[in-house]
């Protein structure tokens, strides 16, 4: 088994990779990492351990009418959708 390492810039969906052209016929296995992209954490949350905390983000977005209906809801949009079915 064979492993080279590329880092390039990937600036549109077709590779050119000329390192790869003494493996042509040659069945391959690629694996694309990524590493965690910096300073994009969502407004009003904190980044901690690359992972992004989002407590509450959604909270202006409540509606207190429509709380005592989420334990139904989703047995009633299956009647209305295939009532008729």
């Amino acid at each position: 088994m064979e492993a080279i390492k590329i880092k390039k810039k990937i600036k549109s969906s077709t590779l050119v990779i000329e390192e790869l052209e003494k493996f042509k016929g040659r069945e391959v296995e690629i694996i694309i990492i990524s590493p965690p992209i910096k300073n994009h954490a969502a407004k009003g949350s904190s980044k901690i351990n690359n992972e992004i905390k989002v407590g509450g983000l959604l909270e202006k977005y409540k509606n207190p009418k429509l709380i005592s209906k989420e334990k139904s809801a989703w047995e009633k949009a299956a009647q209305d959708k295939y009532a008729n079915s």
